[in-house]
Parts: C-alpha cells; sequence; structure tokens
C-alpha cells in the first residue's frame, strides 16, 4: 500500500522553504533526516522540482510568420473568411433597401416647397 500522507504533516510551504534554505538549522536538519523515509515528501520536492525546472525553460516565441500562417489557418477553418450565399443575399438586400429610402427621403425633401 503506497503512502499517501506525510507522518510529519508537513506542508508545501514548509517543503518548499525547506528547499530554499530558508528554516532554521534545527528545523532544515529535521526535515533533511526525515526526507529519505517519506516516499510522499520525495514526490512533492520532485514535483516543485520539475515546476521550477519548466518555469526556468526558455519559452521559443513563435515568428510572425507562424502567426499569420495559424491566423489564416483558423479564419478559412472557422469560415470567417468569406460570407456564404445566403450572408450576401441578405447584405445585398439589406444595402439595397437603405438605398432606395435615401433616395425616396431626398426626393421627398427636394420635392417640399419651401416658405419664404
Amino acid at each position: 500500500m503506497m503512502q499517501d500522507r506525510c507522518r510529519l504533516d508537513l506542508t508545501n510551504e514548509t517543503l518548499s522553504a525547506w528547499q530554499a534554505r530558508t528554516l532554521t538549522s534545527e528545523d532544515q536538519r529535521r526535515i533533511g533526516q526525515h526526507l529519505p523515509s517519506c516516499v510522499v515528501c520525495q514526490r512533492r520536492l520532485d514535483r516543485f522540482t520539475r515546476i521550477g525546472a519548466a518555469l526556468r525553460a526558455p519559452v521559443a516565441e513563435p515568428s510572425q510568420h507562424a502567426i499569420w500562417q495559424a491566423l489564416q489557418q483558423r479564419i478559412t477553418r472557422d469560415g470567417r473568411g468569406s460570407m456564404n450565399r445566403t450572408q450576401k443575399v441578405f447584405t445585398l438586400s439589406g444595402l439595397g433597401v437603405f438605398a432606395t429610402l435615401v433616395i425616396i427621403f431626398a426626393a421627398f425633401f427636394a420635392l417640399l416647397p419651401t416658405h419664404h
């Protein structure tokens, strides 16, 4: 049966402080003696080490070309790069109605008698 709890009930904060060597010399020694026999603490320290290494690892930034290429692929995949036929019909119809209304109002105001 695998041990799932530390016998000393050490917290992540305490283990992290031990690893950073910020505890008192007595606590550093006590935990240092405890660690070889505690699988739970060993796993947690290993996880801290892996997280720390991941945080220190350089992050490769994608090139501008790669960014644009990914953006173009996403636009194409999402179908936002062009309108489908129904969208085109509604857009053109809407523009036609708007243009007709502008002409009607312009004609109406042009034909109004002016009062001087």
